[in-house]
């Protein structure tokens, strides 16, 4: 029998898979990408009585490469939060899911251990920009207050920003190629979002790779889900009222400022 684990890279999934590993130590198949590479079960080799772990990525993305995997034989368990779809049916299938928007998947696991490595849990619930719910697991741990501090210093820059895009329903920002705007995306489309919940906002920065990375936060209230919209995009993703695209292409940035300032003006006349 071979393990494999397949984990979105970034702070939730890594933090999601240390304190599985903690827990349930075995040697194992890494499978992983950079953030917002999430395609990743369509390169699981694993064959019957495999058993493959898969963390903070959508099955709705996933969903070809998981039904894959089920039909060769391998046992497989799934800790997500992320838009999922339909949930396969399956004697070989954990799936512990949870679309609520409350709980990152390293809050899930911890769930599942019973706080046995809480720590990271409150680590991947901060990198995933659920403050509230990493809050509630530290109980105000002295760790907290200066990730609050630096966490600030961050979303500070992001707000002297201004819209690269607005319209009576929407604004767009693009941030300029700097570590703090990587840090602080999730994190200033939240904020802009409760600032003005019945607008959307994009937040958009460089990636590492070239293009941009997009967060997006639809407005309450509006029939156009934020996830709805981000699917439009061949690497959209996401959460009702939080979605993003993995990788923009650079030629495409003026056309999707367009769209996405006209999206919710058009959803909105319905």
């Amino acid at each position: 029998m071979r393990c494999f684990d397949v984990f979105n890279g970034d702070a939730d999934g890594i933090c999601a898979l240390r304190q599985l590993r903690l827990a349930e130590p075995l040697e194992s198949t890494l499978v992983t990408g950079l953030k917002r590479e999430i395609e990743l079960l369509k390169d699981v080799p694993a064959r019957r009585g495999d058993r493959v772990t898969v963390l903070d990525i959508s099955l709705d993305r996933n969903r070809a490469g998981l039904e894959t995997l089920l039909a060769l034989g391998a046992q497989v368990r799934y800790f997500d939060h992320h838009f999922a779809g339909p949930i396969p049916k399956h004697p070989n299938l954990v799936a512990v899911i949870d679309e609520s928007g409350t709980l990152c998947t390293s809050a899930l696991v911890d769930r599942h251990l019973l706080g046995r490595f809480r720590a990271w849990a409150v680590a991947g619930a901060f990198g995933d920009n659920l403050p509230e719910a990493a809050l509630e697991l530290a109980e105000q741990e002295p760790v907290i207050a200066r990730l609050t501090k630096e966490r600030e210093i961050d979303l500070h820059r992001a707000l002297a920003s201004r819209p690269a895009r607005s319209s009576p329903t929407a604004d767009a920002f693009v941030l300029p190629d700097a570590p703090w705007s990587r840090r602080v995306s999730g994190t200033f489309a939240n904020r802009l979002s409760l600032s003005d919940p019945q607008r959307a906002h994009a937040v958009l920065t460089p990636a590492a790779r070239g293009g941009y990375s997009v967060s997006v936060r639809s407005p309450r209230g509006n029939g156009l889900s934020a996830v709805d919209f981000c699917r439009r995009f061949a690497t959209g993703g996401g959460r009702a009222l939080a979605a993003g695209i993995d990788r923009l292409d650079p030629d495409r940035l003026d056309s999707f400022l367009d769209e996405f300032s006209s999206a919710w003006q058009v959803a909105g006349a319905g």
